[in-house]
C-alpha cells in the first residue's frame, strides 16, 4: 500500500491506497434463504482482489472528514454449478463519508466520533451494511437506491 500525508498550519490530510487479493480453500459463506435468514455454506475455492483507499482531512475549529473507499470482486472460482459466480454478502464497491468533532478545553481533550455517516453501496448485497448511516445507491447498476 502507499500512504501520504501532509500537514500545514492548521490543515492536515492523509491519503492511503491499499491493493489485496487471496485465493481462499473451504471458505464458510453465507447464502441467503428468504428476506430475513440466511444459512453457512461452504464454498470450496474463493478469490478477493481489490482497492482501497481513505482520506482524512482535519481543518481549523477541531473538525474532520473521512472518507474510504473498497472497489472489489470476489467469486467462487470452484469448478462446478457455482463457479466464477459472486459470493453473497461482498458488494462490488462500499464508500463511507464521515465527519468528527474534537475540542481541548483546559488539558481535556473532547473527542466526538462521527454523529452519522453516508455509505454508498453498489452491488446487490447491502444487507452487509448493518445500521449506522446512511444508504445511497450508485446509479451505475440497475440496484439503485435503498
Amino acid at each position: 500500500g502507499i500512504l501520504w500525508n501532509r500537514r500545514k498550519p492548521g490543515i492536515a490530510w492523509s491519503v492511503e491506497l491499499v491493493g489485496f487479493a487471496r485465493r481462499v480453500d473451504n471458505l464458510i459463506n453465507l447464502r441467503q434463504t428468504s428476506q430475513v435468514s440466511s444459512q453457512a455454506v461452504n464454498v470450496l475455492e474463493a478469490e478477493i482482489r481489490g482497492l482501497e483507499t481513505s482520506l482524512t482531512l482535519d481543518v481549523p475549529f477541531g473538525f474532520s472528514f473521512q472518507a474510504s473507499g473498497t472497489l472489489q470482486r470476489a467469486e467462487d472460482s470452484s469448478s462446478g454449478f457455482s463457479g466464477g459466480q459472486p459470493l453473497a454478502f461482498r458488494p462490488n464497491a462500499l464508500g463511507h463519508l464521515g465527519v468528527g468533532y474534537s475540542h481541548q478545553h483546559q488539558e481535556r481533550v473532547e473527542t466526538r466520533e462521527p454523529t452519522h455517516r453516508w455509505i454508498l453501496v453498489c452491488g446487490q448485497d447491502r444487507q452487509v451494511l448493518g445500521a449506522g448511516g446512511s444508504v445511497l445507491g450508485c446509479g451505475a447498476c440497475e440496484h439503485g437506491a435503498a
